[in-house]
């Protein structure tokens, strides 16, 4: 709250931190702010999922949530022209020229004479929904912003940060949420036993976890047909709801639920199974998928991973 009181009196602000160290909680009170004032706020992120559960967050007069694309449309919704006040979450999606060209045009005094403030993460994030150019970061800091960067974690238990850190090498902030469960590895050789693998577990954090079914999500690079998630037996394929953009509103839902991981990216469960990650996460665009994927959860993460076989291990 006290970084809030800083951004809160400065026209242009850079906030940079990593997955959970409350980027999204700051841009919604900073627009509480800016509205409560006066002002007529626009927030922008690029994922229509993050834009359906922001403006199921929104319910203050005087602020629009909107994709770049569909700014214009909110302003005239409004009843005016350009806004008065733009916030940019997850901005590391938007790091692009068209887009920065966009929200330009929306915001009294372009981005070099307005107010606004630019949430994105310094880790890596960007390129999941659309790849990042440095030159429209670049551009951002020609407009002397100040830059606010955030430190500490307040989303994740201590087990996550150290796991995430560890395999990933992503800096994540310090402190997180205190203790929490240790991280629960599930592996099997065959795709037959992935999918009875995630069946075991799904059964172990319901029944014996006592989690209440809709804290739980389950996470996959590939869309449901695709996933292991499709492969589990009737009685629990039934009780999953395959997340999309609208379901957002009411998120989450009674149900455990399904998403891919760059839909669900910018949100958050309590617990999350990630499956059908490859097993080498070297390469630029798994390690993504993964730090995405494992920033998640609030308490509980799960991972269904494939076991090397006797003949892998031979070879």
């Amino acid at each position: 709250m006290r970084l809030v009181d800083v951004i809160e009196v400065n026209n242009r602000v850079i906030c940079k931190g990593g997955a959970g160290t409350g980027k999204t909680f700051l841009a919604l009170e900073l627009a509480r702010r800016w509205s409560g004032a006066g002002l007529m706020v626009l927030v922008v992120c690029r994922s229509p999922w993050l834009r359906h559960w922001l403006e199921s967050r929104f319910t203050i007069p005087r602020v629009a949530v909107a994709l770049p694309e569909s700014a214009k449309r909110a302003a005239q919704r409004c009843n005016i022209e350009q806004f008065d006040a733009l916030i940019v979450d997850e901005g590391q999606d938007l790091l692009d020229l068209h887009a920065i060209g966009q929200m330009n045009v929306m915001l009294a005094g372009g981005l070099g004479a307005g107010t606004w403030c630019f949430f994105h993460d310094v880790n890596n994030q960007s390129g999941i929904l659309s790849p990042a150019d440095p030159h429209a970061l670049a551009l951002l800091h020609s407009f002397n912003p100040i830059s606010v960067p955030l430190r500490t974690n307040c989303r994740n238990t201590r087990q996550i940060l150290n796991q995430v850190q560890s395999r990933l090498k992503a800096d994540m902030g310090i402190k997180g949420t205190g203790n929490g469960p240790d991280i629960r590895i599930r592996q099997a050789e065959s795709q037959q036993g992935l999918a009875q693998a995630l069946a075991e577990e799904l059964d172990y954090l319901v029944d014996q976890g006592g989690l209440y079914p809709g804290s739980i999500s389950i996470l996959s690079p590939f869309p449901f047909p695709d996933s292991r998630v499709a492969h589990l037996p009737r009685r629990l394929s039934s009780r999953i709801q395959v997340l999309d953009e609208y379901a957002m509103r009411t998120f989450p839902p009674a149900q455990i639920s399904f998403a891919t991981i760059a839909e669900f990216k910018g949100l958050e469960n309590q617990a999350v199974i990630l499956v059908d990650l490859p097993e080498d996460i070297s390469r630029p665009e798994s390690i993504a998928a993964s730090y995405v994927a494992m920033s998640r959860p609030r308490a509980i993460l799960t991972l269904i991973q494939r076991k090397a076989s006797t003949q892998d291990r031979l070879q």
